[in-house]
């Protein structure tokens, strides 16, 4: 796999990622709506905000995280939306994104895409 096919399953993982962030500030909603919409509003901020916070600092490609902590966030991150889906009684759309989830991370750790995903990052500066 290389050229497009690589950037294409990039761009698709980073898509699902963006879906998953989405998917928790729903379930922010969910939670705050319970005392009212302004409470909704700010439940699905704060969550947006945490777990986008989260994923800069130890998930996304420029994290200096060990591949443990990146892969625990992505897995807390992922299984959280997918979990939030079947919870809330779109149970099909939850088992739907788990799979392509888990299958595009699978594909995103070949060689080509790690090659990829260094030449995005650029040099890395020494500690």
């Amino acid at each position: 796999m290389r050229g497009p096919a690589v950037l294409f399953i990039l761009a698709a993982l980073f898509v699902v990622e963006l879906l998953a962030w989405l998917i928790l500030a729903m379930w922010g909603w969910t939670i705050g709506a319970q005392w009212g919409d302004t409470a909704g509003a700010i439940g699905a901020v704060g969550a947006f905000a945490a777990i986008a916070a989260l994923w800069a600092l130890l998930a996304s490609p420029k994290s200096h995280a060990p591949d443990w902590v990146k892969w625990t966030v992505k897995v807390l991150v992922f299984g959280g939306a997918a979990l939030t889906l079947v919870l809330t009684e779109q149970v099909a759309a939850g088992i739907a994104f788990a799979v392509v989830a888990a299958a595009l991370l699978w594909v995103a750790r070949t060689e080509s895409a790690r090659d990829t995903l260094e030449a995005i990052r650029g040099p890395r500066e020494p500690r």
